[in-house]
């Protein structure tokens, strides 16, 4: 059984290409759209009233919310 050539050009069979990491002026405006749509996603959600004492703790021990 013999393999399909690879389908990129020799000099690059075998090696990893990382690309450079983003910085802050590509990632931030991504990531305050995707936290703004998550907030309108959640706000109408209510929170579940607490089950047992380690839930009621779990609440108390949160800051208040805006």
């Amino acid at each position: 059984m013999t393999c399909p050539p690879h389908p990129l050009p020799s000099r690059w069979a075998g090696e990893v290409v990382e690309p450079p990491a983003p910085d802050d002026a590509e990632w931030r405006p991504i990531l305050g759209r995707v936290l703004r749509q998550a907030r309108k996603d959640f706000e109408g959600l209510e929170a579940p009233w607490p089950q047992d004492e380690y839930e009621v703790g779990q609440r108390a021990s949160l800051p208040a919310g805006p």
